[in-house]
């Protein structure tokens, strides 16, 4: 295993842990199965989640939810990025797996302490 298959590797069992289900096991290199198994929710919607790793994520992503975070600090900070018809919701994994109600709160709607965003 080269070292960037280890580190998506361990990249979707960390994101499988946070949103309380398993990576995807006994997969061949390129077949075309999901990264884990899928998380349904209590609402009865499931959702299917695809991991990437890369050496680094690009800093203007990361500068917008830092900025949408400055506002409010108390919020859940969430980037939107719109290009050729596509929107997407960027957001810290942490915030996503409390929002889907996959970790407690605290009475605050502050994330508990030992998450790390």
């Amino acid at each position: 295993m080269t070292r960037a298959h280890r580190r998506g590797a361990d990249a979707e069992r960390a994101v499988a842990r946070a949103l309380g289900t398993t990576r995807t096991r006994n997969r061949s290199r390129y077949s075309s199965e999901p990264d884990m198994e899928p998380v349904t929710l209590e609402s009865g919607i499931t959702l299917v989640v695809e991991s990437k790793a890369r050496g680094s994520v690009p800093r203007w992503l990361v500068g917008a939810v830092e900025q949408a975070a400055r506002y409010l600090p108390s919020a859940v900070p969430v980037a939107v990025v719109s290009g050729a018809g596509v929107r997407l919701a960027v957001l810290h994994l942490a915030d996503l797996a409390a929002l889907l109600g996959l970790h407690a709160h605290d009475a605050q709607g502050v994330l508990p302490l030992g998450v790390k965003r």
